[in-house]
């Protein structure tokens, strides 16, 4: 008999003649093309009430195949879920064994203690992040396994840093509490304090601190404090308490801790200090000091008080001299203070020259502003010609980059080998432009020797956003770098913003030639600058 179908438009029957063998799959038999159960499937047909009842047997037969199926995926499920469960554990059996053949278990403890002091966070990058991380700290090392747990603890150089800082607003969470830094003193042997107070903050706490870090100060090495109305009055608990006690910096900004004492005194007698900073936001205030042990001071403060300093203290090595609160007027230029070993020297008046006289000194920052170009010269003269030093090769220059002065300096002082430029304001970034200039070599027309062929190291940074001139600069560099009788040999940029990529590809094209150059950007730079001029400000 002949198949049947009914046209979608007019519903005439039409004989169907190409009718395929219904399908199975899965063990169902699925109606076979061409069939009107098939058409009514593939299609948007409206059913014919004769066709419902053959729609409704078909949905019934596959109701138990369906539970079937089900109850099939469920038990394969969770047979998935069991082979799932056991990898799992034999995989982690296989870490385990193949863990006791690790290398890292065969690590001598005294390598592995060495590892984990490189692993430690530097004061600095605490400084940046101003809060107490754990996961940045030997307290890390201690939740590892029984072995790194019992290296760390028995290693007092990992605990031996303490750096605390307190902002306003600041979690109380993110900054140690006294047991945890009662713990920590106990698995030390000499302390390095960083304890940075602020005013707003937890007053209370900061003096718990003090208190608790005061009752070891037999075992402070190394001081970093910033002072605040409630640490202040705890100084008196450490007087005559500090004998390893080498290397102190000392902060204070309020003016009611100026007003209640006119002096600091704790570390007076101190018998091991050689390395001190102190600086004062607003009003110098008088601190005492066993001048006569350092080797390496910088100060903010009237010319009184460094000349004090610099009169005892004849084994400085370094000198960081600050002037600033400078109301009376300068001594006679009689007077000069003999600093037989000092050779590391900053200044930031050039009127401090004619009162001393280093003859071992070897490298130089001088603060060179606008006002002073036209009469620094005779002075630096002066102080060089009365110290007969022939050592100096590293001339730091900080504020106006006068290129007509540099240039003269440079010349007069043969000895100098490395020029380091540090630009404080965005207008000396044309006086610097000048100086590249004049230190660009030109092949062409320009006879005898170039100028200052003896530089083998140049350095510009900046501290402001000013514009600086990249292409003078590397066209500098080129030409030095490829003239034989010039020295150049490294150089630098310390910028908020580095090169060009361009320029940054030329430079990278010299470094692969051989010039050591390197670029710093940010905080780095700043650090770097920092240390041009002998300052521990960001320490």
């Amino acid at each position: 008999m002949p198949a049947f179908s009914w046209c979608s438009e007019c519903g005439a029957a039409k004989t169907v003649t190409d009718i395929g063998s219904p399908t199975r799959k899965g063990g169902f038999e699925f109606p076979a093309p061409g069939t009107r159960h098939h058409i009514l499937m593939t299609s948007n047909e409206v059913p014919l009430d004769s066709d419902v009842a053959i729609i409704e047997s078909a949905i019934s037969k596959t109701d138990a195949p369906l539970a079937c199926l089900n109850d099939e995926i469920a038990r394969l499920q969770f047979r998935l879920e069991q082979l799932k469960a056991e990898r799992d554990c034999l995989s982690t059996y296989r870490t385990k064994n193949h863990a006791i053949l690790s290398p890292v278990r065969r690590i001598p403890s005294e390598v592995l203690g060495e590892i984990f002091s490189w692993a430690m966070p530097l004061p600095e990058d605490v400084y940046r992040c101003r809060r107490f991380q754990i996961a940045d700290s030997p307290w890390l090392l201690t939740h590892i396994c029984r072995h790194w747990r019992a290296v760390s603890v028995s290693d007092p150089s990992l605990w031996s840093l303490i750096t605390i800082y307190y902002d306003p607003g600041m979690n109380p969470s993110s900054s140690y509490s006294v047991p945890m830094l009662e713990t920590q003193i106990a698995r030390a042997q000499n302390l390095k304090i960083h304890l940075h107070g602020r005013e707003g903050c937890d007053s209370q706490l900061q003096a718990e601190i003090f208190h608790c870090l005061s009752k070891h100060s037999s075992r402070w090495e190394e001081l970093r404090l910033t002072l605040t109305s409630a640490i202040f009055p705890l100084l008196d608990n450490v007087q005559g308490r500090v004998p390893i006690l080498r290397s102190l910096w000392i902060q204070w900004d309020d003016e009611e801790i100026e007003t209640a004492a006119e002096s600091v005194d704790f570390v007076e007698t101190a018998p091991s200090l050689v390395d001190v900073s102190i600086f004062s936001v607003s009003v110098p205030m008088s601190i005492s000091l066993p001048v006569g042990h350092l080797t390496r001071y910088q100060l903010d403060g009237p010319w009184e008080m460094h000349r004090g300093i610099l009169a005892l203290g004849p084994n400085l090595v370094e000198a960081r001299i600050s002037v600033k609160y400078q109301d009376d007027p300068w001594l006679t230029e009689g007077e000069v203070i003999h600093l037989a070993a000092l050779a590391r020297l900053y200044v930031s008046q050039p009127e401090v020259l004619p009162y001393i006289r280093a003859p071992a000194l070897q490298e130089l920052a001088l603060f060179f502003p606008y006002t002073d170009r036209l009469f620094i010269m005779p002075k630096l003269q002066t102080f060089l010609s009365r110290s007969s030093c022939t050592t100096l090769y590293r001339l730091c220059l900080s504020g106006c980059s006068d290129a007509e002065t540099t240039i003269k300096i440079l010349q007069n002082i043969p000895s100098i080998t490395e020029l380091r430029i540090i630009l404080t304001t965005p207008d000396l970034c044309t006086g610097v432009k000048e100086l590249m200039d004049k230190l660009t070599i030109s092949d062409v027309g320009v006879p005898g020797p170039p100028l200052v062929p003896a530089l083998s190291g140049i350095f510009f940074g900046s501290t402001c956003s000013g514009l600086f001139d990249f292409t003078a600069y590397l066209k500098m560099v080129q030409s030095r770098w490829n003239r034989r009788d010039c020295a150049l040999s490294h150089t630098a940029l310390l910028m908020e913003l580095g090169p060009d990529c361009e320029t940054l590809d030329d430079l990278e094209a010299l470094r692969r030639d051989g010039l050591e150059f390197h670029s710093f950007t940010q905080e780095d730079a700043l650090t770097h600058m920092a240390s041009w001029i002998y300052s521990r400000r960001n320490a």
